[in-house]
C-alpha cells in the first residue's frame, strides 16, 4: 500500500433499533486519525434514527486500533480504522429503555424461527438472531457503563456533601469570629465614647480652674497692694524691702546683661551665616565649572575659555554637553550665567572654596524663589551634584 492509498474507515454506533455501521475511505497521507474521526462523527450525527430521538453522541469516541490521534491515517493496519460512538451519559437511560423494549420484542418473534431452523447449518442462521446478540451485548455494555457512571456520580455527591459540610463549618467559624469582632468593636466604641465624655468633662474642669486662677491672681494683686500699704506703715519692713529690691535690681541687671549678650551672640551667628551664603554659592559655581571641565576634558577654566567671549563660551559648552548626552545638562541661560562674572561669584570671591553639599543646598534656598539667579542656581546644583534635587 502506497502512502496515499485510500484507507478504509468504519463507524459503529447504536440507536434504539440497531447497531449501525458506516463505511468509507480516505487518502492515507492527507488525513490524520483525528480528521478521520471527525469526518465519521459528522456523518453519524446526521443519521435520521438519532435525530428522531433527540440523542447526541459522546464527543470522545473510542477507536481501534489504539493509535495516536495525531498519527497519519496511513499508519493504520490494512484493515483500516474503526470508531465506536457511544451516546452521551444524559441520554444513555433513554437509549437503554428503547433497546430493552426492542430486545424483548425481537426475542418473542425470533424464538419460533430459531426452533424451527435448529437443524439447519450454522451459515443459515437468521440475521435477526445475530442482531439480537449484538443488541444484548450492547445493552450489557451500556448497563455496565451506566453503573460505573452512577457510582462516580454517587462518589462526587459524597465529596460535594463533605465539601459543603466543611464550607458550612468554616462559615460558622467565620460568622462566630465576625460576631466576636463586632462585639469587641462595640465595646471599643463605647470605651471611646466614654473617654470622649471624660475629655469633655476635663476640658470643662480646666476652664473652671483657669477662671479660678484668674480670680486668685486678681486677689494676689490686691494683697500686694495691701502689703505695700503695710510696708509704708512699718519702717522695718520697708528697709527689708529696700534690701530685697536692691538684690532684685542686681538680678535684673545680670539678666539684662545676659539678654544683651544673647542678642549679640544671635546677631553674630546671623552675620556669620549670611557671610557663609556667598561662599556656599561660589562653591556651587566652581563645582559646576569643575563638572564641565571633567566632561569636556579640560584641566582649567582659562584653558577652556581661551580667547572666547562669554556668549561664545556658553554656546560652545552647551553644544558639547548636548552632543555628549551628559545627564542633567543645564539650560543655555544657566550656562551663560555660570560663564559670566556674576554677582554670586563676585560675592564669593572673598570666601574659601570648600563647603558641604547640605551647606550649598541651604545657600541656594536662601535666594528669592522667583528670581532668575535662583532658577539658574537650582539647575547648576542638579548638574554639579549628579542629578540631586533641592
Amino acid at each position: 500500500m502506497s502512502s496515499n492509498d485510500p484507507v478504509p474507515i468504519k463507524a459503529i454506533w447504536p440507536d434504539y433499533r440497531n447497531v449501525n455501521t458506516l463505511k468509507m475511505t480516505l487518502p492515507g497521507s492527507e488525513n490524520t486519525v483525528a480528521m478521520a474521526v471527525g469526518t465519521l462523527g459528522s456523518r453519524v450525527a446526521q443519521h435520521v434514527s438519532l435525530r428522531s430521538l433527540g440523542l447526541t453522541l459522546n464527543d470522545k469516541p473510542r477507536h481501534f486500533p489504539n493509535v495516536k490521534v495525531s498519527d497519519m491515517l496511513r499508519d493504520c493496519p490494512p484493515s483500516g480504522l474503526t470508531v465506536v460512538f457511544a451516546p452521551e451519559p444524559p441520554t444513555q437511560q433513554q437509549l437503554m429503555n428503547h433497546l430493552t423494549h426492542y430486545v424483548l420484542a425481537t426475542q418473542s418473534s425470533v424464538e419460533p424461527n430459531t426452533i424451527s431452523m435448529a437443524s439447519s447449518s450454522s451459515t443459515a442462521n437468521s440475521p435477526q438472531v445475530t442482531m439480537d446478540s449484538q443488541l444484548k451485548e450492547m445493552l450489557a455494555s451500556m448497563q455496565k457503563e451506566m453503573q460505573a457512571s452512577m457510582q462516580k456520580q454517587a462518589l462526587m455527591q459524597k465529596e460535594m456533601q463533605e465539601i459543603r459540610g466543611k464550607n458550612e463549618k468554616e462559615m460558622q467559624e467565620f460568622r462566630a469570629k465576625h460576631e466576636k469582632v463586632i462585639a469587641v468593636n462595640d465595646i471599643t466604641a463605647k470605651e471611646i465614647k466614654t473617654v470622649r465624655i471624660e475629655n469633655e468633662s476635663m476640658r470643662d474642669e480646666i476652664g473652671t480652674m483657669r477662671k479660678e486662677n484668674k480670680r486668685i491672681l486678681s486677689q494676689n494683686e490686691r494683697i500686694l497692694n495691701e502689703n505695700e500699704r503695710i510696708l509704708n506703715e512699718n519702717e522695718s519692713l520697708h528697709l527689708d524691702n529696700e534690701r530685697i529690691d536692691g538684690e532684685l535690681a542686681s538680678v535684673r541687671k545680670d539678666l539684662n546683661a545676659a539678654r544683651i549678650q544673647h542678642t549679640e551672640d544671635v546677631e553674630a551667628l546671623r552675620i556669620l551665616t549670611l557671610s557663609l551664603i556667598p561662599l556656599h554659592l561660589r562653591v556651587l559655581l566652581d563645582r559646576a565649572r569643575g563638572k564641565i571641565l571633567e566632561h569636556l576634558g579640560h584641566e582649567s577654566w582659562e584653558g577652556l575659555r581661551s580667547t572666547c567671549t562669554v556668549s561664545q563660551l556658553a554656546d560652545d559648552i552647551f553644544d558639547k554637553l548636548k552632543k555628549k548626552g551628559v545627564s542633567y545638562t543645564p539650560p543655555h541661560q544657566a550656562i551663560d550665567f555660570l560663564c559670566s562674572y556674576n554677582n554670586i561669584r563676585r560675592a564669593g570671591n572673598t570666601a574659601a572654596h570648600t563647603a558641604k553639599e547640605e551647606e550649598v543646598r541651604h545657600a541656594v534656598l536662601t535666594q528669592p524663589l522667583e528670581s532668575r539667579d535662583r532658577e539658574y542656581l537650582e539647575n547648576l546644583f542638579t548638574f554639579a551634584y549628579e542629578g540631586k534635587q533641592l
